[in-house]
């Protein structure tokens, strides 16, 4: 494909150009529903007659918002009352429920955390859209085209895969734990959430590492096009066309970077929560896993599949999201290594300087996503979570063991006690 601008003048090329924020909203438009359905709606879509997709936001929002956190109030108190207050069952099957209980509530603070978050972010993750239909109408002016069916089915899979992982993890556990209607749909609506904060975040991500990629393959077009032979025979009629196609490829990678912290800016304390509670979740089932195969609790299919079903979609959110933003940054830093290629094959002193001067601007770009600042979410970040996992659940063991050894030598010393005052009484007794 030759890099090459289009006549804006043509119908054809207005046609393509006339409505790229609707092409993008449908590529998102599965995620964007299942958010809209669990109080987590940042984006709303105005479609006129030339079906061009505007961003709006008016007073509902705000009604819509208090709908979600006065459902997530009701249902959490409610379960989490219910949950504690059974205590006249069986040992294991109360025990179990009061966990639960802990963990429910833990996740319903952090359901109103992340819904005002997106709430009062809503408008910077809006124009992230708009955003994205500027520089796709800039990539079309080059002939360079979003795949958005490709983004389409990607976040058409990302919401199968989990609602499936939820629902079957919300089953296993209303099995194990006999929860109720409301305590079930409370359960799901947590999970939900929680998931969907990174499933949201992945969709972005996605969007941002596709015209990460365009960039790059216009830059290697560019250097494919202008070999060592044609800078050395043709230099002076290249010369302006290299430098003009460079210059709006790495405005194109500016941008990219912008928008790349405004997404980390709208969705960074969501990503810390979220990931929080996905570590304790992660902690708390594998201990539960430990008791179960240490014969604290009676060994059945449930109560061992659901610690490892929800340790192993734990993981699974968080291998996602690390390897999405990971391979964004990948294609992001690419774009400088690829530049300083075109500076070493070619024999001109104008271009290298160019090429130095935004080897400069990208060098002080900032390209990382972390959640607040507190940690990059990176490969890393998976290695620090089974690392402090593993740490934490060897001092609960511990813990645990220590006491069972203080109980088992308190149960000893007593019995001892009690045979001597009965050895001693009998003696008594026969001595009159």
């Amino acid at each position: 494909m030759q890099l090459t601008k289009t006549n804006k003048n043509s119908s054809n090329f207005n046609e393509k150009m006339s409505n790229p924020s609707n092409l993008i909203y449908k590529s998102i438009k599965s995620v964007d529903i299942a958010c809209n359905c669990f109080g987590l709606k940042p984006i709303n879509l105005e479609t006129n007659e030339e079906e061009n997709a505007n961003m709006k936001h008016s007073r509902q929002d705000f009604v819509y918002y208090l709908f979600y956190c006065s459902l997530f109030t009701i249902l959490g108190a409610y379960t989490a009352g219910t949950l504690f207050s059974e205590r006249d069952k069986e040992r294991i099957e109360s025990d179990a429920k009061n966990k639960f209980a802990i963990l429910i509530t833990v996740m319903i603070l952090l359901m109103f955390f992340i819904i005002s978050t997106n709430y009062s972010m809503r408008k910077k993750i809006s124009s992230s859209v708009t955003w994205f239909g500027k520089i796709d109408t800039i990539l079309l002016g080059f002939n360079m085209k979003i795949n958005y069916d490709i983004l389409r089915k990607d976040n058409k899979g990302l919401m199968i895969l989990m609602f499936s992982s939820i629902t079957l993890r919300s089953i296993i556990m209303i099995i194990l734990i006999d929860l109720d209607f409301l305590q079930s749909v409370t359960m799901f609506l947590a999970l939900t959430v929680k998931a969907l904060t990174k499933y949201q975040f992945i969709s972005y991500v996605n969007q941002l590492n596709i015209r990460f990629e365009r960039v790059n393959n216009g830059l290697q077009e560019i250097f494919d096009k202008n070999t060592k032979d044609k800078i050395i025979f043709n230099h002076l009629n290249n010369r302006r066309e290299i430098s003009e196609e460079m210059l709006v490829m790495c405005r194109l990678h500016h941008k990219l970077c912008y928008l790349m912290r405004i997404l980390n800016k709208a969705f960074g304390l969501q990503q810390l929560l979220s990931i929080a509670v996905s570590v304790c979740n992660i902690l708390f089932q594998t201990y539960y896993l430990y008791c179960v195969l240490s014969g604290k609790h009676e060994k059945t299919f449930f109560t061992i599949s659901c610690p490892l079903l929800w340790t192993f979609d734990e993981m699974m959110e968080i291998q996602l999201l690390v390897s999405a933003c990971a391979v964004t940054c990948e294609n992001a830093n690419a774009t400088a290594v690829i530049l300083h290629e075109m500076r070493n094959d070619n024999y001109d002193v104008a271009l290298e300087d160019r090429v130095q001067t935004y080897s400069l601007q990208m060098l002080h770009q900032k390209i990382e996503f972390s959640a607040m600042g507190y940690f990059v979410i990176d490969y890393t970040l998976s290695y620090s979570i089974i690392g402090a996992v593993t740490t934490y659940l060897v001092i609960f063991i511990q813990f645990d063991q220590s006491q069972s050894s203080g109980t088992t030598a308190t149960n000893i010393t007593n019995e001892t006690t009690v045979f001597k005052i009965n050895t001693s009484t009998t003696t008594t007794l026969a001595m009159n």
